[in-house]
């Protein structure tokens, strides 16, 4: 159970990341 934990946590940390630097970009040419 604690190893599957740490595997959806992982997969959660890739999946935010890209989304995280989209929202970013996007918020960035919205304001520039």
């Amino acid at each position: 159970m604690y190893k599957i934990k740490i595997k959806t946590c992982k997969n959660e940390c890739q999946l935010r990341r890209p989304i995280e630097k989209m929202l970013k970009s996007t918020l960035h040419t919205y304001f520039t």
